[in-house]
């Protein structure tokens, strides 16, 4: 009976991702909502510009996606039309709408906190990156103690991807 309830419940992640790869945002910003929405990410932020979906639309296909959004006040970036902080949790998204230091952020985001850590003292990883991870859409700052360790956070979310997104199209690797 378990398999049953698992398989249900991937098919129904499925289609749940199916409603964020119909929104025109770019392949990043799909990448990174189908992690939040698999809890591989606590939270996410998404701009949208004029050439991407519509508002009304967007907002349909996040609550059909099970994503919970808030809309930003006051817009950080030039040229959006509308900016939001995407999550599971509402107090998520709330800490991230106030966050005010980059620790916060990058936990938020799901990073590593050898990671944030490298990041905030300005003491990353410059070294040669593996294939798979230079490839992947999922970009972020290793730390030079943990960067094999970091590595293994990017292949779970490209894994993820592949599993549960297999119709999402990388644009780094076509």
């Amino acid at each position: 009976m378990e398999s049953i309830n698992e398989s249900l419940e991937e098919i129904n992640k499925k289609e749940q991702i199916k409603h964020i790869l119909s929104i025109d945002i770019g392949a990043e910003q799909q990448a990174q909502m189908i992690m939040v929405l698999l809890e591989l990410k606590p939270a996410a932020e998404l701009y949208l510009y004029p050439w991407n979906s519509s508002i009304d639309k967007t907002e349909e296909e996040l609550s059909k996606s099970g994503l919970l959004y808030l809309k930003k006040e006051n817009k950080k970036q030039n040229n959006t039309v509308a900016e939001y902080v995407i999550s599971k949790n509402e107090q998520l998204m709330n800490r991230l709408l106030s966050c005010s230091s980059s620790s916060e952020y990058g936990e938020l985001m799901g990073y590593p906190k050898t990671a944030i850590q490298a990041f905030e003292k300005k003491d990353v990883y410059k070294g040669p990156l593996p294939k798979d991870i230079e490839e992947s859409i999922f970009k972020m700052a290793f730390s030079n103690e943990n960067f094999t360790e970091e590595f293994e956070t990017i292949r779970k979310w490209n894994e993820a991807l592949l599993k549960y997104a297999p119709d999402w199209k990388n644009p780094r690797n076509g």
